[in-house]
C-alpha cells in the first residue's frame, strides 16, 4: 500500500485558514493527489499556497475538478509540479487584479496601493499572454476590467 496516494479534495476559497488546513492535513503524506476547484482569493494567499505545493515537487498531482476562478488561474500558471484535468473540469476564469483600499484613512497609502495594483495587472496580463496563448481580443477585454473564460480544450493543449 506504500505506492497509494492520499487524495484530498479541496473545493472552497483561497483563505489563511482554508491554505493552512490544506497544507496540515497534506503535509505528512508522501504521495498526494489534489483535486482542486476554487472560487479563488486574496494574492497573498494564493502566493503562499503555490510556494507549499512547489516545495513538494513530484510527491504532488493536482488534479483540477469543476473550475479555477481567479487566484485559481494563477494557480495553473505558477504551479511547476505535473497537472492533470478531472472528467469534471471545465474552465479558467481569469481577471485584473482588485484592490481594495476603503479602509485606509490616509489617500496617499490608496494611491499608492492602488499604483501597486495596476503594476501588478500588468505583469499578469503580460504572464497570461504568453501561458494561456491570449488573443488581442481577450488581452484588450482584460485591459478593460472584463473576466477571460478559458474553457476545458485550450487548457488541454496547455497542460
Amino acid at each position: 500500500m506504500d505506492n497509494v496516494p492520499y487524495v484530498k479534495l479541496f473545493e472552497d476559497d483561497i483563505s489563511p485558514t482554508t491554505v493552512q488546513d490544506l497544507i496540515d492535513d497534506i503535509h505528512d503524506h508522501d504521495n498526494v493527489r489534489l483535486y482542486f476547484s476554487t472560487d479563488g482569493g486574496m494574492l497573498i494567499d494564493t502566493m503562499a499556497l503555490i510556494d507549499y505545493l512547489n516545495s513538494r515537487g513530484d510527491s504532488l498531482t493536482l488534479v483540477l475538478s469543476g473550475y479555477l476562478q481567479s487566484a485559481g488561474g494563477i494557480i495553473l500558471e505558477k504551479f511547476t509540479g505535473k497537472v492533470e484535468l478531472s472528467y469534471a473540469f471545465e474552465f479558467v476564469d481569469l481577471h485584473l487584479v482588485d484592490r481594495e483600499t476603503l479602509n485606509f484613512r490616509d489617500k496617499l497609502i490608496n494611491s499608492k496601493l492602488v499604483s501597486s495594483a495596476e503594476r501588478w495587472n500588468i505583469d499578469y496580463i503580460n504572464w497570461w499572454k504568453k501561458f494561456y496563448k491570449l488573443s488581442a481580443k481577450e488581452v484588450r477585454e482584460l485591459k478593460e476590467g472584463k473576466d477571460i473564460r478559458i474553457y476545458r480544450d485550450r487548457i488541454e493543449k496547455i497542460i
